[in-house]
């Protein structure tokens, strides 16, 4: 009976990882066809408009045959996204479902990696409980957009690595798996060029494990400088090749995005810096959603840190190689915190590396003191328990706004017409039209007109007022006209003369 109960016991404890990967997905479920949380970002429209202007390029390169790299500023920003896009569409046909799965499974893919192997199995479950529980992680997970699916991606990149610990005396595969670290690095910031920072991921984590054998001609310090000039070697080769391949190419409308895209997102003075600092941690991080997050991100860096100087011993391999890249990646993310206008869907990497942070803490004081593994446990559950409630209740606040517009939309044949203004992509889904938006003084300006249907928020905001600021009459030149609200916003659908 003792040895049955055991049996049954070690089951449960190889099978509960996968036992809560598959509830967090089941729990994903509910969101995928309505409307992105009411509460997730209150301060921009976030994934409201930016779902659909992610999959613009996508939609109008399948209906069309064509792309327009001066339509849509996230394509010069984000190539590769669309390019994913583009055969996932052409297969599962162009929805927001689709675009949602799409993110939802790489996001799906790196958990599973991580889970899958036995040294890493604890730290990825912790990681799971701790990080991806958490309110705005849990949301931008299912979110058609670029920025989880690159979080995703560094997971990727840092598991194979932590392959390399696994083995460290495996010279041969050495090349293949740095390689194949930085060949993901670079697919984060093609399919988003604000993670550029990220690049520098790899060569960080090895300047780190260099430096205490910096001078030594052990084993360990040749291999160390070797893994440090090679990670530095593949990333610029990998910068280099983004330049040639897009940057030259692109360059004046490139730069003419970026420099839109910057101006103003940060301080030019340290007074401003640390007053705007201060503001975006008072106002936007110490909320009931986050606090969870950062006291125990906290404490794991400061115990981390103590357990890296003065017991190293203590760390197995794997679980030092996670925290030091952990802390790379965040203190990589520090950049973000005094921007002037800072979302929440630019900090998901910062949470994740956070979570990052946090589990392979856990896990290490789990595995060195077996006593502890169980309090570890249960903090990680006392952390995915708090955030469940506010999962619940946003499946509680849903909406569908979006798709009763789409569902007007599509009553209408338009193949061959075009939609413009910021909400378009969001609101056609699963029409022919060509659809891409409109903000004044940087795209699309002169061209806001030259369509079927005119989107516009009923103040104009969305488009930065583009045709008031033009002069043009958008009531006179409608024949008709239709307002839909969607969240906070009063939606306006014009419909202009055929010429």
């Amino acid at each position: 009976m003792l040895k049955k109960d055991h049996f049954h016991l070690r089951v449960f404890v190889r099978f509960f990882p996968w036992i809560c990967l598959i509830l967090w997905i089941l729990l994903q479920i509910p969101f995928l066809t309505a409307d992105p949380d009411t509460l997730v970002d209150l301060n921009t429209r976030g994934a409201w408009t930016d779902e659909g202007l992610y999959s613009g390029t996508a939609r109008i390169f399948l209906n069309t045959g064509t792309i327009d790299p001066y339509e849509n500023s996230l394509y010069t920003r984000g190539p590769l996204f669309t390019w994913l896009q583009i055969p996932v569409f052409f297969l599962f046909g162009q929805s927001l479902l689709t675009a949602r799965l799409m993110v939802l499974a790489m996001v799906v893919f790196a958990l599973i990696l991580l889970m899958r192997r036995q040294e890493t199995r604890t730290a990825g479950l912790f990681l799971l409980a701790a990080g991806f529980t958490q309110f705005h992680l849990f949301q931008f997970s299912h979110y058609a957009m670029a920025e989880m699916m690159g979080t995703a991606v560094i997971l990727m990149a840092i598991l194979c690595i932590v392959n390399l610990e696994i083995n460290p005396s495996d010279h041969r595969n050495q090349l293949r798996w740095i390689l194949l670290a930085s060949g993901l690095l670079f697919i984060v910031y093609a399919l988003k060029i604000q993670f550029l920072y990220i690049a520098f991921l790899l060569p960080g984590y090895y300047l780190l494990r260099m430096l205490p054998v910096l001078f030594s001609n052990s084993e360990e310090g040749i291999r160390r400088r070797r893994q440090f000039f090679l990670a530095m070697l593949l990333t610029a080769a990998w910068m280099v090749f983004y330049g040639v391949a897009w940057y030259l190419p692109n360059r004046a409308f490139y730069d003419y995005v970026m420099a839109r895209e910057v101006d103003g997102r940060f301080p030019d003075t340290i007074d401003s810096i640390l007053n705007s600092a201060r503001f975006n941690f008072t106002v936007l991080l110490w909320v009931p959603y986050l606090k969870p997050l950062i006291v125990a991100g906290a404490a794991a860096l400061a115990g981390g840190l103590v357990r890296l100087l003065w017991k190293p011993a203590s760390w197995s391999p794997v679980h030092k190689a996670l925290f030091l890249l952990g802390l790379v990646w965040f203190l990589g993310e520090l950049h973000k915190i005094p921007m002037t206008y800072m979302p929440h869907r630019y900090l998901v990497s910062a949470y994740t590396a956070l979570g990052l942070m946090i589990a392979s803490f856990a896990a290490s004081v789990a595995t060195d003191r077996k006593w502890l593994g169980g309090i570890m446990a249960m903090l990680m559950v006392c952390m995915a328990a708090v955030q469940l409630p506010h999962t619940i209740e946003a499946i509680g606040r849903r909406t569908y706004d979006l798709r009763a517009v789409n569902r007007y939309i599509r009553q209408y044949p338009w193949e061959g017409k075009t939609i413009t203004g910021a909400w378009g992509p969001s609101a056609a889904w699963g029409t022919k039209a060509r659809v891409f938006p409109v903000w004044y003084g940087f795209v699309n300006d002169d061209r806001a007109m030259d369509a079927r249907m005119v989107i516009a928020e009923s103040d104009q905001e969305d488009s930065d007022r583009s045709l008031m600021m033009q002069g043009i009459d958008i009531y006179t030149a409608a024949d008709s006209s239709r307002r839909f609200p969607i969240w906070r916003y009063q939606v306006d659908f014009y419909w202009i003369p055929e010429k």
